[in-house]
């Protein structure tokens, strides 16, 4: 799916992942369901469909991502219901490992800093030695 082109698609998909980070803490049958976080969720242009991507705190428990799947179909009434929406979209669940690449990302960007650092400092070393 693609970026929402529509204003009513952006607005919906705000609504539906503001609304889906409560209802799931409630409808998920797990004890760590409050350790989910929706981040995003791509609404598809016919609203048949939802990509809902979802991030835990730490790494997700075991059996978490099973009970997320098990609940689509409560999670997708529960939230048709408290939208008042006629036709709700049929709910996929996706892991973002966004914050996990950013992570990542920054670390190798420290490391890279701090050996130019190095490097620079050596230089500068063996330019006051040779004056």
């Amino acid at each position: 799916m693609k970026e929402p082109t529509s204003a009513r698609q952006r607005k919906l998909a705000e609504e539906m992942k503001r609304r889906l980070s409560l209802i799931i803490r409630e409808e998920v049958d797990h004890d760590a369901a409050w350790q989910v976080t929706v981040t995003d969720v791509e609404v598809a242009r016919d609203l048949s469909r939802a990509n809902v991507w979802v991030d835990f705190l730490g790494d997700p428990p075991e059996g978490l991502v099973e009970s997320l799947d098990a609940a689509r179909k409560p999670l997708r009434a529960r939230l048709g219901r408290t939208m008042y929406i006629r036709r709700s979209p049929e709910l996929f669940f996706k892991h973002d490992d966004s914050l996990e690449r950013g992570s990542e990302l920054s670390s190798l960007i420290d490391q890279a800093v701090e050996s130019d650092r190095r490097r620079r400092g050596d230089d500068e070393d063996e330019d006051e030695r040779g004056s």
